[in-house]
């Protein structure tokens, strides 16, 4: 049940957001006659397991990078070279503490107009799921 109020909030949220933004680029003059990349709109989630609330939510916006993420432009970079999939992104190396606080990392939206539902595995504590997810879940 946590999980559909978190994709049910995710989805109001993207739409929200994604509703000024494709108004603006609706009425933005045409520069090339090359097709531009597919706008994607994503909803991060990143989740106490414990407690099932949300630590924090992220809105990022690809093709133009944007959103609330604070480095859209690294964290589309990234899901540009995994195809989208999250799955497939790097595991960065780094090193975290041995603190237990696990999270579940979730992502909601569109990536270059396919529908996207991503739910991670549980992972020991935030420092480690941002490695394991190519910094992509970092904000």
């Amino acid at each position: 049940m946590r999980n559909l109020s978190l994709f049910t909030a995710g989805t109001a949220a993207l739409i929200a957001l994604s509703a000024p933004a494709t108004a603006t680029a609706a009425q933005a003059p045409s520069e090339s006659f090359r097709q531009p990349e597919a706008a994607s709109h994503l909803i991060l989630i990143a989740q106490e397991t414990r407690s099932g609330d949300p630590l924090d939510v992220a809105y990022l916006e690809c093709a133009p990078p944007g959103g609330t993420h604070p480095t859209p432009r690294e964290a589309c970079g990234e899901l540009r070279k995994a195809g989208g999939d999250f799955r497939k992104l790097d595991h960065k190396r780094g090193r975290c503490t041995r603190e237990f606080n696990p999270v579940r990392l979730y992502a909601y939206g569109n990536w270059q107009r396919k529908d996207v539902k991503f739910v991670s595995k549980v992972y020991p504590n935030r420092c480690e799921a941002n490695l394991a997810t190519a910094n992509v879940f970092k904000y």
